[in-house]
C-alpha cells in the first residue's frame, strides 16, 4: 500500500513538472488590435520568451483559422523561417535558447482594401497541446481604429515642444520605441522616426501644416498605440 502511494505521489509530481509552460509571450496571448497603413506593408510580432534556464527545443505553432480580406498581402516569419501566404504547421522551427526569444510575426500590406480581418495561431508544447495560447491578429487598415482616443484620455500620450532646433515629437510612453509614424487622416505616411533619428530632422514637425494627424507608437515587441495629434497653426 505504501509502495503504490509512492508511485502516485510521484507520477503527481512529475506530470505536473512535465506540463509546465517554460515560455510567455510578448505581448500577452489574446487579440494584438493592429492598424496598417493602407497601401504598404507593415510587421506585427508576438516574442515567444524562454523563461528557462535552458533551450526550449519543443515549441511549436500552427494556424488555425483566418478572414483575412481578398486583396491583402500577408507573410508569416517565425524565428527561424519565413513564410509565404498562410502556412497552416504545425511547426517545430528550431530551439529557443536561454534567456533568447522566439517569434511570430506578420507582415501586411492592405493595398488599399478596407475592412477588418483577422488570423489565429495556436502556440504550444506537447505538454500543453490540449490548451494552447492564442493569438489573434485583428486587423484594420488604415491607422485609424474605432474610437480613438484623445491624447490626454489615458497614461499614454504624445507630446510637442519648440526648442532652438524646431518643433520635435516626444514620446512619453512608458518603456522604449521602436518606431514612431505620423499619418495624415487618409493613412497615408508622412514622417517615420526611430530612436536613432527622434532629435533630428527626422524628429521635426515643422514641415507639416496645422491640423489634425495620426501618430503611432510602435514597442520594441511589436505592439502599437494609435493617438491623435494636434498641431496649432
Amino acid at each position: 500500500m505504501k509502495l503504490l502511494h509512492g508511485i502516485i505521489i510521484w507520477c503527481t509530481v512529475f506530470f505536473g513538472v512535465a506540463s509546465a509552460q517554460n515560455y510567455y509571450l510578448s505581448p500577452s496571448a489574446g487579440i494584438l488590435n493592429i492598424y496598417p497603413p493602407y497601401n504598404m506593408s507593415s510587421d506585427y510580432q508576438v516574442d515567444i520568451v524562454n523563461q528557462s534556464n535552458s533551450a526550449l527545443n519543443d515549441v511549436y505553432w500552427e494556424f488555425a483559422s483566418s478572414t483575412l480580406l481578398q486583396g491583402w498581402d500577408n507573410s508569416v516569419c517565425d524565428w527561424v523561417n519565413c513564410y509565404p501566404g498562410l502556412p497552416s504547421g504545425p511547426y517545430n522551427p528550431g530551439p529557443i535558447l536561454a534567456g533568447a526569444n522566439g517569434y511570430m510575426k506578420l507582415s501586411i500590406n492592405p493595398h488599399a482594401v478596407a475592412g477588418t480581418g483577422n488570423l489565429k495561431y495556436l502556440i504550444y508544447q506537447p505538454a500543453n497541446q490540449s490548451a494552447p495560447d492564442t493569438i489573434i491578429f485583428n486587423v484594420t487598415p488604415g491607422g485609424v481604429p474605432t474610437g480613438i482616443k484623445h491624447t490626454s484620455d489615458t497614461g499614454t500620450s504624445m507630446q510637442m515642444f519648440s526648442g532652438s532646433y524646431g518643433e520635435f515629437l516626444t514620446p512619453t510612453l512608458p518603456g522604449s520605441f521602436r518606431r514612431i509614424e505620423i499619418y495624415d487622416i487618409l493613412g497615408n505616411l508622412l514622417l517615420s522616426v526611430t530612436p536613432s533619428t527622434l532629435q533630428s530632422a527626422g524628429g521635426r514637425l515643422s514641415t507639416l501644416l496645422p491640423g489634425v494627424y495620426l501618430v503611432k507608437y510602435e514597442y520594441p515587441e511589436g505592439a502599437t498605440v494609435v493617438r491623435k495629434l494636434y498641431k496649432a497653426g
